[in-house]
């Protein structure tokens, strides 16, 4: 008795008729055809699709190292140059530094900087280490002025296409180049010289810029009406005296820790992060965090005493029984001031001119304390 095929392959194999289980040549070069077309018109769009992944992943990854880097700067108080700077990001990413220098498609990543940039003192470029400058960064325009770090620009340049062909680290021969690679757009070639013979696309290049401007803020130090000795010190730095013929006006990176000391004896009077634009003035032999109007110090504009004067003896007068009035209130500061002066140009000694002056202090707490008393009540609803 003849078996049943196991499977129907099998029985197809069987058949009389095999041309009813197989394709022909024909139809099987047709279906080839088919595929091949397919296939021809699908694959640019996987090319596509790739590349734009890829463009999109090595974008994340350069921004990604813009802010490893400034981390790098704010929490080291360093910038690095072009020896160092992918060991600072690798160690802020934990990335090797073969993976920092080089992309997903093994071309090699340039740094660049400005070389117009001036930090530390005029003319000094990168690497910059604030410890080196324990008065901070003090740069000067034209004008003689004090102004921040000139010109603190590094870039990333990075290709997904061809290999770049007169791509240098560090600054660029021309001068114009690197201005003219920061102002290009980007998806665009820019017409600098680094970019001759290059046959790249503006979509394969990868441009990263990083302006560390924002990260320097403004601090000054004055010495006024002080008899004592004054100093400082940022982060774990050199203590340095202020004095009134050495103050500090300069540019340090945020998050540095100013320590204000006390000379005489050597004591921390203060410790302050710097956050924001500060200064800070010994004034009167202590440390302080504003000082008053005319005291000398540049920003503070002189106190304008008359014009307040002036506005007090103006305004309304409180009419309410026993009040004083603002004549009363000025004549009895002036004459305070008279016999304080008094008493101070003969060196402040005990008698008639210390008790004229505190009679005088007591008569004008008197006349301002009835300067307010007793007010005329509000008029109307």
């Amino acid at each position: 008795m003849k078996t049943k095929p196991a499977f129907k392959l099998q029985a197809c194999f069987e058949t009389t008729r095999p041309g009813m289980c197989a394709f022909s040549l024909i139809e099987l070069i047709g279906v080839l055809a088919v595929i091949a077309i397919l296939a021809a018109l699908l694959l640019p769009f996987l090319i596509k699709d790739m590349d734009k992944a890829l463009s999109d992943q090595e974008a994340a990854t350069m921004q990604s190292f813009s802010e490893a880097f400034q981390r790098s700067v704010l929490r080291n108080h360093y910038i690095p140059g072009t020896n160092d700077w992918a060991a600072k990001v690798g160690d802020e990413t934990g990335l090797p530094i073969s993976e920092v220098v080089t992309n997903a498609r093994r071309s090699v990543r340039y740094f660049m900087i400005d070389p117009n940039l001036a930090i530390g003192v005029n003319g000094t470029g990168l690497p910059y280490a604030q410890s080196n400058w324990t008065s901070g960064s003090v740069v000067t325009n034209a004008g003689g002025q004090i102004i921040s770090p000139a010109s603190p620009r590094v870039m990333i340049l990075s290709t997904l296409g061809r290999p770049f062909t007169n791509m240098v680290n560090g600054i660029p021969a021309t001068s114009g180049d690197f201005a003219t690679i920061w102002n290009t757009p980007d998806g665009t070639v820019p017409a600098a010289t680094v970019f001759n013979n290059w046959r790249g696309t503006g979509d394969d290049l990868k441009i990263q810029r990083i302006n560390l401007a924002p990260l320097f803020l403004h601090l000054t130090l004055n010495y006024l009406a002080s008899t004592t000795n004054a100093a400082f010190a940022v982060d774990a730095g050199t203590t340095n005296a202020v004095t009134a013929a050495n103050g500090v006006d300069a540019f340090f990176l945020q998050n540095s820790v100013l320590n204000l000391f006390t000379r005489n004896n050597n004591a921390l009077d203060s410790q302050q992060i710097l956050k924001q634009d500060s200064s800070f003035g010994f004034y009167n032999n202590a440390w302080r965090g504003s000082l008053p109007p005319g005291s000398g110090v540049p920003g503070i504009g002189a106190f304008d005493f008359s014009t307040v004067v002036n506005s007090f003896l103006v305004a309304p007068t409180n009419s309410g029984s026993g009040a004083a009035s603002q004549q009363q209130v000025v004549q009895a500061f002036t004459n305070y001031l008279g016999a304080y002066n008094a008493w101070a140009a003969s060196n402040f000694p005990n008698g008639t001119l210390k008790n004229t002056a505190i009679a005088a202090q007591s008569n004008m707490m008197t006349t301002v304390d009835a300067l307010y008393k007793n007010p005329v009540p509000p008029q109307g609803p």
